[in-house]
Formats: structure tokens, sequence, C-alpha cells
């Protein structure tokens, strides 16, 4: 038996060790995952259970096989994995902080990872030197089918005890990082009925947990469960030690592609027999069918990696962005004074207006928003002439400008411009867009924007770049304004990623610019900031004047509730959903009577309406305000309207889109 157990001791290392490497192998020499910290902190340890786990295990095996430790090989070769354990309890952690980083949008600098890898690696170093001093020891005994510490040396009990606490702490640490996590989505679930759009948070999490299990397990047995030395318990106990570090890291990955890849089939074939596939998305999921025929398991693992291990691949929040504003100037460098300053920024926003088109201004005009090296917002503007030069440029690209000068503007700060000054491009102005760059900067921002917004990406771009999910929208009401004017108010109400309110307003004048957005679905916001007073007692956050468009994005959730359905009045139900917009039509009763003129623009015109349902013989009634510009002279009895309403305890609001 002693024989065959040594066999298997020294064939399954060599086995799956060559699997391992080679995906480990195909992350190292790829510049696209070698460059994210993720895949980094994956490779080592990837490295470490190969380094560590297959010399040791496999000249155990030899050492069983010939009934003794030739040159006391195995002994010597063991003590690299009780080392490395400890290294890879630690880098897992550093693993688990990088997830709660990017899945939580958390900021904070990246050497914390680096800190904590440094540490395992010290930790590691230390162990293993540890354990060839005279005063403990790690050993392996042909006969004797789990290695141990030689307890006839006099520090060996005190280096078992310590070193546990090197491997117990870490891991239940890790396990609290994957629990807030979890609790982090949850939340987000539950607040925003935001669900993860894509596969690869739920098999990062199959992944982390069936690893974590894994190793706990691992830890509590050996560490802690006082089991006796026989074979019954070493031999299973050993080769869980090497499957858990040889087998199930390359096999997770296997079996996460192929389930990644039957449902990325499964949507396609649906989203193809509904007609409605976008060719983006086509691109995409055809590109994951070609993965799907590999032939090559460590190709499959490289795609793996790729789409399920690592979010960041599509997740802004991963981007090197400081690598990227290296290369941008210092608003600190700018001379206010100077006609002729130098400098290269990337447009957040950019606006260009027609003559007359911005009152006030009767020549063309655009209007830039820039970001510099520091990641403060710059105003730049052109007139005339100048402003064609920056017609046609769009987020993300990449301008140096050569030979512009500056104005005073005391308003910049509206803007969340941290300078006293406008930039400003004349006729001598030369405007070069770098495309390289500008490129990295579009797919940054292409990803950020693909999925709902956290506060802190709200914040860091001012709202200039914005992806929210509409919570709900408040029909105009008459308010009264602290200058104790009255005037009429309508909101969009937004979310964030992590369930901050973001409001924006719309008054007497602009309530031409309020649609009927649908609840739940996600809406890009063009053309907008935050002001410089973020917050009210209505919402974390708060928009200055929109000027221009909403454009709606697929929804994540299949079941998202339509706003449009035709109901009764039996069927509202305020107190449940005070925001609810309900489709109707409503028979009018009596004439609409105008209310006083209160406001600039538009008008409040109320009248009795029905929509001919009735309740214990009673005609279901309700009091309808009409806001609008102009006073319709159908609206008297014997004519219906049917729109869209929004009721209030004391009736309800029906605005004309």
């Amino acid at each position: 038996m002693q024989v065959a157990i040594g066999i298997v001791y020294t064939i399954l290392p060599l086995i799956l060790v060559p699997i391992y490497a080679r995906i480990i192998y195909i992350l190292a020499t790829q510049k696209k995952y070698r460059s994210l910290e993720c895949y980094r902190i994956i490779i080592l340890i990837g490295i470490v259970h190969c380094v560590t786990v297959t010399p040791g295990y496999t000249m155990a095996g030899v050492a069983h096989i010939l009934n003794y430790d030739p040159f006391n090989m195995a002994s010597s070769l063991i003590k690299l994995y009780p080392a490395g354990f400890r290294i890879e309890v630690l880098l897992s952690f550093a693993l688990a902080m990088n997830r709660l980083k990017i899945i939580c949008e958390l900021r904070y600098p990246n050497f914390v990872h680096t800190l904590i890898i440094a540490l395992a690696c010290i930790v590691g170093v230390a162990f293993f030197a540890l354990l060839h001093t005279p005063w403990t020891d790690y050993i392996v005994t042909p006969g004797e089918y789990l290695a141990k510490y030689d307890m006839r040396r006099e520090y060996s009990k005190t280096v078992m005890f310590v070193g546990s606490y090197f491997l117990s702490v870490p891991t239940f640490i890790t396990m609290l990082v994957y629990l807030v996590i979890i609790g982090y989505l949850l939340r987000i679930r539950f607040t925003t009925q935001t669900r993860m759009k894509r596969a690869h948070e739920r098999n990062v999490f199959i992944y982390a947990f069936t690893r974590f299990v894994v190793d706990f397990t691992l830890i509590v047995i050996y560490q802690y469960s006082g089991l006796p030395h026989v074979p019954e318990f070493d031999v299973p106990l050993t080769i869980g030690i090497i499957l858990s570090s040889l087998f199930i890291p390359p096999a997770l990955y296997l079996i996460l592609y192929k389930i990644r890849n039957m449902h990325s089939k499964r949507r396609q074939s649906q989203e193809q027999k509904s007609g409605e596939v976008p060719q983006k998305k086509l691109k995409s999921q055809s590109s994951m069918e070609q993965e799907g025929t590999t032939e090559n398991a460590a190709d499959e693992a490289q795609e793996l990696l790729l789409q399920n291990i690592e979010p960041a691949t599509e997740s802004a929040a991963d981007l090197d962005t400081s690598a990227l504003r290296e290369k941008l100037s210092s608003f600190k460098n700018i001379d206010e004074k100077s006609p002729s300053n130098t400098g290269t920024f990337v447009v957040i926003n950019a606006v260009f207006y027609n003559p007359g088109e911005k009152p006030g201004f009767f020549n063309d005009l655009c209007e830039l928003i820039a970001m510099e090296k520091e990641e403060s917002m710059l105003k730049i503007v052109a007139y005339g002439g100048a402003a064609n030069k920056c017609r046609n440029l769009k987020l993300g690209d990449v301008i140096h400008l050569d030979k512009f000068g500056c104005k005073h503007d005391d308003y910049a700060h509206f803007f969340l411009s941290k300078c006293a000054f406008d930039l400003v491009i004349d006729e001598k102005t030369v405007l070069t867009v770098i495309q390289t760059e500008s490129a990295l900067w579009k797919h940054h921002f292409e990803l950020m924007k693909s999925n709902v917004m956290s506060s802190s990406w709200l914040v860091q771009y001012g709202g200039y770049i914005a992806t929210l999910r509409l919570d709900h929208i408040a029909f105009p009401k008459e308010v009264t304004c602290r200058d104790h004017h009255k005037t009429y108010v309508a909101s969009y109400m937004f979310m964030t990623s992590d369930a901050e309110s973001v409001q924006i307003s719309f008054y007497d004048h602009q309530l031409d610019k309020l649609a009927a957005l649908e609840k739940n679905e996600v809406y890009e916001i063009e053309n907008c900031h935050l002001k410089e007073k973020q917050t009210s007692e209505f919402a974390k956050f708060q928009f200055a004047e929109p000027k221009k468009i909403f454009l709606k994005k697929m929804s994540d959730d299949d079941q998202m509730e339509h706003l449009y359905d035709m109901v009764v009045l039996s069927e509202i139900n305020v107190d449940r959903d005070p925001y609810r917009i309900y489709g109707m039509k409503l028979h009018i009763l009596e004439k609409f009577t105008n209310k006083p003129n209160v406001c600039a623009v538009h008008n409040t015109h109320t009248g009795i309406v029905t929509d001919g349902t009735l309740t214990e013989s009673f005609l279901n009634c309700a009091v309808l305000d009409i806001i609008s510009i102009q006073f319709d002279e159908c609206w008297k009895q014997g004519f219906a309207i049917q729109g869209l309403f929004q009721a209030y305890t004391d009736g309800m609001t029906y605005y004309m889109i």
C-alpha cells in the first residue's frame, strides 16, 4: 500500500501542473492580462501553487516508494508548502480587496494591495527560512502519509501555533470582505432593482467561495481538528491539499467558462429569434461562440479568465487612468495673462451653438469642458470662426492646444472648475486631436457608461458623464420659492449603483423638456452637470438645468415595469406608489376653470373627471389639474382626455407632453 500511495503522490502533481502552468504562462506573457492588477495577483497565486506544492509532494511520493528519503530531498522541499500556503492566503486577501475596490467602486490607492502582496512574500520567505533553523522542522517520514512538524525540536509547537494565525486570520478577513461585497450587491439589488448586467460577478463569487471553502476546510482539519495520524485520514488530506492547489483552480476556470459559453449561446439564440439583436451584441456573442469551439483547454481557461474572473476588463473602475492622466497638462502650469499657453486635455463635454441658439450670442459658439492632469475640470470656449475647430469634438477626445489664451470668469466655478478663468481658443490657436490617447480615453468612458454609475464616478466627472437608473418622475406641481414668487416644478429622481439619489428639476420655463421616461430604465444624461451645491433636502445630488437630451439604454431587467398600462381610478393607490404614472381615458363632467396666472409660462386648469366605472353604484370621480401653456376649448363636458396621469392625495395632475 505504501508504494501505491507513493505513486499517487508522485504522479498526481506531475499530471496536473502542466495544465495549470499553461494557463499561468498565457496570462504572464500577454500584456493585456498582466497589465491588470487582478491578473497579476492570480498569476502570483498560480506560481505559488505550482512551485510550492509540486516539488515537495512529488519527492514525498518518491520517499514513500523507496521507503527512505534520498539526500533528505523530500523533507527539504516539503517545507515549501507551509510557506507557500501562507503566501497564498495573503494573496487571496489581496485579491478579495481588489474585488471589493472594483465591485463597490471604492477609491483608495492601489499601493494598499501592493503592501499586502509584499507582506505575503515576506511572511512566506521568513517562514521557509525558519523551518531550516535548528529550533523547528517540517518533515516527511516514509510510511507516514502526511507531512508534519518535528515535535522533537524545541520550538516546533510554538511555530505551528503562531503559524496557524497567519493562515486563519487572513482567511477569516477574506471571508468578511466577500460577505461585504455580497451585502453590497444585495443592497443595490433591493434598493434600486438593479441586477448585475453580466455574469462576471456571479462567477467570481463561485470561484472565490469555492476556493475559500476548500482552503478553510483544509486549515481547520490540519491545524485544529486533532485527528490521529493514520492512513485513513492522512492520505485523503494530502490528496486534498494537492487537488485544492493544482486541480481546483484550472477546473473552476474551465467549468465556469463552459457555463458562461452555454448561457451566451442561449441568449444569442433567443435574441436571433426575436430579431432584436443589436449589432454590437451580435459581434460580442459571435466571438464567444468561436471561443466555445476551441479544442485547447488552456486557451478556454484563458478566455474564462478574461470574461469571468476579471470584471475589470469590462469595467472602467479597473482602468488605470493615472497612466493616461500623466500625459495631460496641469492647470497649475497655465498662465492666465499669457496669450500663448500650451496644454493637453481630454474632452468631457462639448456643446456647439449656432448663431442665436444661446441667448446673447450671435455668432457660432463652442463650449467645452475638459479634464486636466489633476482631474479638475476646465471650461474652454471658442467664438466665431474658431468655434468650427471644436465643432466635431466628442467625449474622450484628447486635444493639444498651442497658443491659447485665458479669460477671467467669475462663474467658472458653477461648471465645477477650480480656475477663475476660461481657456479661449481663437484663430491663432492650433488644435490637434491625439488619436492614440483619444482611443484609450474613449474606451475608458464607454466601459464606464455601460453600467449604472456609482456616486464616486458621478462626482469625479462632475455629472458631465452620467448613466443612471430612473427611480421615479414627479409631475409638475405649484411651489413657492424663497423670494415668495410661485412657479411649477417637476423632477426626475435617478439612483446611482450605490443607491444614492440624483435629482433633476424642471421649472416653469423648462417644463417642455420633461418626457415620460420609464421607471427602472437606465438613461445616459448628456450635456448636464452637478450643481456646485450638490445636496438638497430631497436628494444627495442635484443636476443643474439640463440643456439637451436623454439617451435611453437597454434595460437589464427583462421584467421591467411599464408605465403606460391603462388602468381605472379604483386601481390607483397613492400610498403604495405615490409616483406611479397611470395611463387612463377620463371623461370630463364639467368645464375646466382657469386658475389665476401664478407663473410666467404655464397655468393650471381644474375640472372634475370620471373613467365611467362604478363603486357601490357611485360614479368614480377625481379632481384633475391640467398644467399647460394654453387653454383648450374642448376641455368641457362631453369630451374625454386620454394620456398619462400622476395621482396625489388631493387629486390628480396631468401634464400634456
